[in-house]
């Protein structure tokens, strides 16, 4: 398995796990959806009427997690990641060699188009 992350190239395999992990998602509570922050800001502001006593937990849904994905498999790699440009202008190279093909490409279609009509 080979994967390109901008400019650098990253050469390893796919393993599977021993044991699986679960992809969790928080639902429900005070501030759902929105995180820690919204929780933190709800506080510091106070009861949510100026008559509720602090004391007196807020009335908020109950707090439930589902799963929303299991993570099978890992990506091992095999090196550090390496460099596709090195040298100033190889970055224009690369791009250039990539239209030509392209352009390539794009004329054998059209031969072959030719051919069946």
């Amino acid at each position: 398995m080979e994967l390109t992350v901008g400019i650098h190239c990253l050469e390893g395999s796919v393993v599977p796990l021993k044991k699986p992990f679960a992809v969790l998602e928080k639902r429900g509570g005070r501030g759902a959806g929105a995180g820690a922050d919204a929780d933190a800001a709800a506080e510091a502001a106070g009861p949510p009427f100026p008559s509720a006593s602090p004391s007196l937990p807020a009335l908020a849904s109950p707090v439930r997690y589902e799963v929303i994905g299991v993570i099978r498999r890992k990506c091992l790699f095999k090196t550090r990641p390496r460099a596709l440009i090195t040298g100033p202008g190889a970055l224009a190279r690369r791009v250039e060699a990539a239209a030509v093909r392209a352009a390539a490409r794009a004329e054998a279609q059209q031969s072959v188009v030719g051919m069946v009509e």
